[in-house]
């Protein structure tokens, strides 16, 4: 159709021996791959135990054996949980103490991080000492990551029970302290910490994460540390402790990095910090920078609660 018009649409359903053979002997990852998305509409026990060879197959790409993983937790029934466990039981945990590249020639990090990710999920005392173990052992930064991502995920404000579990064990509580103390470029295992942290609100991260937003670190991550330093600000009802966090933000209005600087006005709009009104008045009026200006005006608005201002066309 040189028009490229289309004039049908077809769906191709192939039968579920033919899925399981093209998965693991496709000619190309591409065809192995396009399987294993197949195998993903429907759930059996033939399918599980396929994707589980897969997942194990030391001898396949790990980018499959990764997305294998991916449909596996993606059912999220008893049956694909539990394999799950299973197999990071199988391939994450003989890992756990090494080095990194020793850990590597077993399983790929990024291997580890999924199924470290995929067994994050209720019963809570069936993922605790696997995350726990994570955190405190693996040598891999991914895998970390992702235990740190299950810890948030899992002790949320929507999950208080769970977040009451995980906030009293000391083992996670040190193995996201660790996460902290550890510079990457691109600063996302502290990321990952911090928003640990800022999920289980665990305020004894306190002035770390206040050092971790001053001026010297990596630009583009200084916003994340410092609206987590606001998050575990103390309750309206510790007036003291709350009006010392605000000071310390109010002294980041004029910081000499943008971003810093308005991750520090969002965040004192957030807390409703009147305190923070007479700067960021000031900011409004006479900032050179026009943009500046309209987001100081916004967090006026905020803080004394006003309407915000239509947005421009």
């Amino acid at each position: 159709d040189p028009m490229l018009h289309v004039l049908k649409v077809l769906e191709v359903s192939h039968a579920t021996p033919l899925l399981i053979e093209q998965m693991k002997n496709g000619p190309t990852s591409a065809t192995r791959r396009q399987a294993v998305r197949a195998l993903k509409s429907s759930e059996s026990a033939e399918v599980r135990e396929a994707l589980a060879q897969v997942v194990r197959d030391q001898n396949a790409r790990w980018t499959l054996r990764i997305e294998a993983a991916e449909a596996l937790a993606a059912w999220a029934s008893p049956e694909s949980r539990a394999l799950t466990r299973a197999l990071f039981d199988e391939l994450v945990t003989p890992t756990l103490g090494k080095s990194a590249q020793d850990a590597a020639k077993l399983c790929h990090p990024q291997l580890r991080a999924t199924l470290t990710e995929s067994i994050a999920v209720a019963p809570i005392d069936q993922a605790l000492p696997r995350l726990q173990s994570v955190l405190q052992q693996d040598a891999g930064y991914a895998p970390r990551i992702a235990a740190a991502a299950g810890c948030a995920r899992m002790g949320g404000v929507d999950f208080p029970e769970q977040r009451t579990v995980m906030t009293q064990n000391a083992e996670i509580r040190a193995g996201i302290g660790k996460m902290l103390q550890v510079s990457t470029p691109n600063e996302r295992v502290r990321s990952a910490a911090l928003d640990a942290i800022k999920a289980l609100n665990l305020v004894e991260f306190n002035q770390q994460v206040k050092e971790l937003a001053a001026i010297g670190h990596v630009e583009r991550f200084r916003p994340t540390a410092i609206a987590t330093f606001a998050d575990l600000a103390p309750p309206a009802s510790d007036a003291i402790g709350r009006a010392q966090v605000a000071t310390h933000l109010i002294a980041l209005l004029d910081d000499p990095e943008p971003r810093a600087k308005e991750a520090a006005g969002n965040a004192l709009a957030s807390m409703r910090a009147t305190e923070a009104l007479i700067r960021i008045d000031s900011i409004a009026k006479s900032d050179r920078d026009e943009s500046t200006r309209e987001r100081a005006a916004g967090w006026a608005k905020k803080i004394r609660g006003e309407p915000a201002a239509p947005a421009k066309p």
